[in-house]
């Protein structure tokens, strides 16, 4: 009886694992579509439809364009130095806490290998995956509004006028749902 209890959770395990989304990358392009990516991005909260993007895509694609149009926006060496800064030590901070939860991810199929299982002991190692996959979030959530906040209002203005503007490239202009455009608005791109 332990034993089928032991594969039967082991098996959940196995199709939570297959089922998690695919690492997006560094790169990513608005609204979902990926353009020019060479750059693996860690973190957590993944793409979940071609329409919506992700917290960490969306930290990840607003400093690059940021980074990218620093010229066009006027950015100070200031202002570049902290969104680089703020850039890299996300990357740093999910890069850990990936390589953790994925230490606890072998620490739960050792012990599930087990003829006895300690419900209590894998409890403890699911809660902890997960609190670290909440503190990602958190952390993905902070580096936003920090990045944001790097920006002057006029800046913002045109961030989202170079934003626009690429949305509409190669002489194809999506209109923007109501959805969309409410994200806009509240600056949510």
């Amino acid at each position: 009886m332990k034993k089928i209890f032991g594969v039967l959770i082991l098996g959940l395990l196995t199709v939570a694992a297959f089922s998690m989304p695919a690492r997006a990358d560094d790169k990513a392009g608005c609204q979902g579509i990926k353009v020019g990516m060479h750059e693996k991005m860690p973190g957590v909260m993944r793409e979940k439809t071609d329409k919506k993007i992700d917290l960490d895509e969306m930290f990840f694609h607003k400093a690059h364009l940021i980074l990218e149009n620093a010229t066009e926006l006027g950015l100070s060496d200031d202002q570049l130095q902290k969104i680089k800064r703020l850039k890299m030590s996300t990357k740093k901070s999910l890069i850990k806490s990936d390589a953790e939860v994925e230490l606890l991810v072998l620490d739960i199929e050792e012990a599930l290998e087990n003829d006895e299982i300690d419900v209590g002991n894998i409890n403890t190692l699911i809660d902890k995956k997960y609190n670290l996959k909440s503190q990602e979030a958190k952390t993905l959530l902070g580096a936003y509004a920090d990045l944001k906040k790097v920006l002057s209002q006029d800046q913002m203005k045109k961030l989202h006028d170079i934003w626009n503007k690429q949305k509409c490239e190669g002489g194809k202009c999506v209109m923007m749902g109501a959805k969309e455009e409410h994200a806009h608005k509240m600056g949510m791109h």
